[in-house]
């Protein structure tokens, strides 16, 4: 913006020094030129400071943009963060309860089947004695008839 404004304003003050160089009254053209040049660096100086206030204006809107658009991005990150360690441990509570679910499925399953193996060996056993029972009454109901059939 300054740079745009800098030639105009010293060709203005150029052309004004052309300008009061050219009366007949000397001192007063030189009075007026060194007013006209004072005016000059006076606008000069006023607008160059207003073209950096603007740009410092600008300056700073840009920084705390810039400053805004970190802690915006700052918190997010912080909440995307918190979110994931959340997930993480609520998988890891689902992993865990699973596990312990698994673990007592299994001991229910392992008890079911020692007491069905329990079962099954106690109704062997009974099978067992009852053949043996009835083996034994049938060969001593076979030495009865033999003894019968041999005269005695």
């Amino acid at each position: 913006m300054l740079n745009k404004k800098l030639p105009a304003l010293l060709s203005l003050a150029l052309v004004t020094f052309a300008l009061s160089g050219c009366g007949a009254e000397e001192d007063k053209s030189v009075e007026a030129t060194q007013q006209s040049m004072k005016d000059a660096a006076t606008t000069l100086s006023e607008k160059t400071s207003e073209a950096a206030d603007a740009t410092a204006d600008m300056a700073a809107e840009a920084n705390d943009s810039v400053h805004a658009m970190a802690d915006d991005a700052a918190e997010a990150s912080s909440d995307a963060m918190d979110a994931a360690g959340d997930m993480a441990e609520d998988a890891a509570d689902s992993a865990k309860d699973a596990a312990a679910d698994a673990k007592d499925a299994a001991d229910a399953a392992a008890q079911s089947t020692k007491e069905a193996a329990d079962a099954a060996a106690e109704s062997t056993k009974n099978a067992a004695d009852a053949a043996a029972d009835s083996a034994k009454a049938a060969a001593d109901a076979a030495a009865e008839e033999a003894k019968k059939a041999m005269g005695g």
